[in-house]
This record gives structure tokens, sequence and C-alpha cells, in this order.
């Protein structure tokens, strides 16, 4: 049973049951009432009682109250030994104040006054009544403590939670007198530190291994100092472990000195005005040569990522977790590839199809693009002057309506039935936005509000049209004016974000994509770590 939060002056009556249950081996292991560790983590009710209810039950016996929380004490009980199964207890103190939770055979009170001493009786109740006072604890004084994490984030991935500070809200890691950090965590909402499952966490963030693929996990952190006094919980954050990539970004430059890719995770969690950490994709081993634009593309479900360089396509595998210098697990290499130079890729994942712009005016197409490896020739081409292609550097497939899309100059080309288009066929359509003279560096589709947006860098501008029939020069819908220099889009369930090309160092996301116009600003702006130059990215919601 989840525990409950109750200010009361004097006592708090709470229906007992099992306590939360474990979802980690460890605790498991350890034993009733301790975590991983071994520190006191709650307790259920003794087992070990008397069978008739039809009886009150005794007073519970061995009360101890711990001054070892912020502003508050723990304190521990054992069961009557007398008495039916046990539904609620009540828990007294002098003087009165603070808030009680009860879980099991354990409480904590908050909310206490340092300096000032209390003590504390408990009393059991059951079907046939309620019992006698236990003796009361030894008087303890309150002490002060670690303030409580203002926040955090917990990021899922392939069998790992990672623990990780809110660095806009000042986050666990500046606490004060905080050097280490507690986490309490179950398979149920409502976490707390009375939650049996514990794992104590020398820093953040903090990487909790060993858990359960598609099993979603509620946590809350704490703060302990050097005198072992902990704070109360953080806010209580969930994730799912997960082999397949979610809500993390992949950014790459074209800065010939940035020979790296740059993952943020949990991008949806991160607030405005962050720096987040930050996996770093980058070493020898990696081979990565940054090129021209967007020339990077993530396949979720199958956890790879693909990385353009001018005559080879490399493939990562286990995208969720990748960081360092690791070698592709594949390279799509060799004279039969037809692979010259620079433009962009778009990968249709759920045909397994990858598109590739290439500078000898084509778009080359690898189907079977999760097991293609070496020397192997594109499968089609969509080559030839009636094509129109040119210097394109952004590509977008729309997988619901097998549909590409096609940066060229100050044209977007749209190419229909993509998954069989082959040899020197038209556009289906040819869009240009009126008035704009500037080409389009990004182009992305919500094949959902039958959307289309397209970039133009050096007049800060974002258009959007109606993707499934505009044609020709065609007045935008909307434009978003003023942008910071927009590189490469891509819009997630009406969440339109934007690479811009500053230095190379801001994502910005617009929420309500389909109706933004004119000078709005958008609503999350984060800056990345270490990456500058960034002309494409790869977000996988």
């Amino acid at each position: 049973m989840r525990p409950l939060l109750f200010a009361v002056p004097l006592l708090l009556i709470l229906a007992c049951g099992d306590s939360a249950s474990s979802v980690d081996q460890e605790a498991a292991d350890a034993g009733p009432g301790i975590g991983p560790g071994g520190q006191d983590a709650g307790s259920t009710p003794d087992s070990a009682v008397a069978p008739d209810a039809a009886v009150a039950p005794s007073s519970p016996t061995e009360a101890v109250a711990s001054a070892n929380v912020t502003q508050g004490v723990r304190l521990t009980w054992k069961a009557p030994a007398v008495g039916g199964a046990i539904t609620s207890y009540t828990v007294a103190m002098a003087p009165l104040g603070g808030n009680v939770r009860i879980s099991g055979t354990s409480a904590v009170i908050t909310g206490l006054t340092v300096g000032e001493s209390y003590t504390f009786t408990i009393r059991a109740t059951n079907g046939a009544g309620t019992g006698p006072s236990s003796e009361s604890t030894m008087a303890v004084t309150v002490v002060d403590g670690p303030t409580p994490p203002a926040s955090f984030i917990a990021c899922g991935a392939d069998q790992i939670a990672q623990l990780r500070a809110d660095v806009k809200l000042g986050g666990p890691n500046n606490m004060k007198g905080a050097p280490t950090y507690n986490a309490y965590f179950d398979g149920a909402a409502g976490v707390s530190m009375l939650t049996p499952a514990r794992v104590a966490i020398p820093a953040l963030p903090f990487t909790h291994s060993g858990r359960k693929n598609a099993a979603k996990l509620y946590y809350v952190i704490t703060a302990v100092d050097a005198k072992g006094v902990e704070s109360v919980e953080s806010a209580e954050d969930a994730t799912t472990p997960d082999s397949a990539v979610h809500d993390s970004m992949f950014v790459t430059s074209y800065i010939g000195t940035v020979q790296a890719v740059e993952i943020v995770d949990c991008f949806s969690k991160l607030p405005t005005g962050v720096t987040p950490p930050a996996r770093l994709l980058k070493g020898a081993s990696t081979t990565i040569q940054t090129t021209m634009y967007n020339t990077i593309a993530v396949d979720g479900p199958r956890a790879l990522l693909y990385y353009r360089k001018p005559t080879s396509i490399l493939v990562f595998a286990n995208a969720t977790t990748i960081t360092g210098d690791v070698a592709p697990v594949r390279n799509i290499a060799g004279s039969l590839t037809k692979l010259t130079n620079g433009g962009g890729v778009a990968l249709d994942a759920t045909r397994d199809i990858f598109y590739v712009m290439d500078s000898s005016g084509a778009i080359l197409v690898y189907p079977g693009a999760s097991s293609a490896d070496g020397n192997v020739a594109p499968a089609r081409s969509i080559a030839g002057a009636a094509t129109k292609l040119g210097n394109a550097y952004a590509l977008w497939i729309d997988v619901t309506n097998d549909r590409l899309y096609v940066a060229v100059g100050t044209n977007v080309l749209v190419f229909d039935g993509a998954s069989t288009a082959t040899g020197n066929i038209a556009p289906k359509r040819i869009i240009s936005a009126v008035g704009e003279t500037q080409p389009s560096y990004g182009v992305t589709v919500d094949a959902t509000k039958d959307v289309l947006y397209a970039s133009a860098r050096s007049s800060g501008a974002i258009h959007t049209f109606v993707a499934s029939t505009a044609d020709g020069a065609t007045a935008p819908v909307h434009s978003v004016t003023g942008v910071n220099v927009p590189m490469g889009l891509g819009v997630f369930n009406d969440k339109l974000i934007m690479i811009s090309d500053n230095s190379g160092t801001l994502v910005s996301q617009w929420s309500n994509a389909a109706t933004v116009n004119g000078a709005t600003a958008p609503d999350k702006v984060i800056s990345l770590p270490t990456m500058v130059g960034t002309g494409a990215f790869a977000y996988v919601p």
C-alpha cells in the first residue's frame, strides 16, 4: 500500500497492510525492511501476530525514534504480539506538530522544529478495536539537514534508468551539504522514503542498471549529508527502460574539427534554458567524419544510428546507450554504393529503406537498410534532368503517405510513391514560398495535421504549407519569422524542433506548431554542451 501524507496535531490513524512491494531483487534479498546497502527503508506489519480477529491488539513494541531526517524523525516499531490482522496504527507525539506518513511499521514525521525534543507512542487497531499505547520512545532532538532535491529527471534506456539533476532548477548536484543521495523506486506511483526498494547514489547523474525493459519505474531521490541526515523527497518522476530509442535527440556538426555525435536524452522533460548532460559518440574508432548538413538518421525500434560520410554510411548499434569511442557495427562503403559526397538522408524505418541525397544529383535508395553492409549497390536511384534534383541539403520521408520531400534551393520537391520511385521521374509537385528568395536548409512534415515546414536559413523564417496539396509558387499558410538561423527541422506530436546555426549551440521548440505564426518565440530553448556548427539532427519521440 502506498504511504499517505497527513498533517496532524496529535495523532494519525492509517489503515495498513502490505507495504509497497519492491521491484528490485536486491531489496528482496536483503530481508524485510532493508533496502540495498542495509539501511532501514521501511517495513511491513509483522506476520507473526495472533490470528484471533476478535481480540483487540496488544501494544506495539520496540518503538524507536531517530532524528536522521531534515527537520524530522524516522520512527519504527514492531507489530503487536496479540491481536488479529492490524488495520491501522495511531502515532501520537509530544509536543504537537508535524506531518506523519506511515507505511507498515515505519513512519516519517517531518515539519518539526529544529532543536526541539519529541517523544512518540504508537497504538494498533484491528477489527476488534484499538489496543493500548506502546511505551514512549526516547526523546529525540530534531536537527537540520540537507535541503530536498528541487527536481530530477529519470531517463530510461536499454535495461537502465538514468537519474540526473534538473540543471535549470539547481538540481541535487548543487544541494547544500549533500554529498550523497538515495533513490527510492517502485513499479507503482506514490514512492516515498518509506518505500522498501532503495539504492544509494554516490553522485549524479547515476545509472541504475539491471532494470527490466518495458517495466515502468517511479523514482524519488533524497539528499544525505555527511552526518547521515536525509532530506525529504524530490518530486516523483517515472521512466520505462526499453531497448528501443525514445525521446532522444542525436546531433551532428558540419564543422570539420567537430567529428562527433552528441546525444541528448529525455528531451521532452528538459525545461527551457538548460544545458543538459549528454552522451558523446567520439573517437578514432567511430571513424566519424564531418561533411555537410542533415547527415544523420535513427531507427528507433531497432536502436540503430546511421551516419553519412562522403563515400560511406556508418551504422551504430545500441543507440539507447552508445557513448564514447565505439566502432560502427556496419559500414556501407565501396564502389558499388555510388556514394560520392554530401547531401541529406532520410530513413523509412517502417519499410526499412534508407534514402541518400548524393552530390552527383541522385537520390540513392537502399532497401533492407537495417542489415545492409559493405560494398552494396543501391536497389534504385532517382536521377536525371526530369527530377529537378540538384544540391539538396534536406530530405524528409512521410512514412504514412510514402511521400519524399526534398529541399533544393528555394523549392521543395515532392515525390509520391517514394518506396518504389525510380529513374528519371519528375516530382509530383514543386513547392516554393511566394516572396522567399533564400534556399531551404530544413524540411519536415506533420502527416497527421497535413503540414509541411520549410526553413529559409538566411531570411530567418520557417514557412508552412498544406503538405498534401501545395503546388507551385504558394503563399505560406503561416510563417514563423525572426528565427535564429534555422537549419535542420523536425516535427513530432505538433511540436516543431529546430537546430540553429548560431555557432550551433541551440535547439528550439515550438508547441502547437501547426498554428504558430509571426515573430513567435519558441517555448523551449536548450544549449548543447559541446556541439558547435550544428546543421543536422535526428529525434525519436
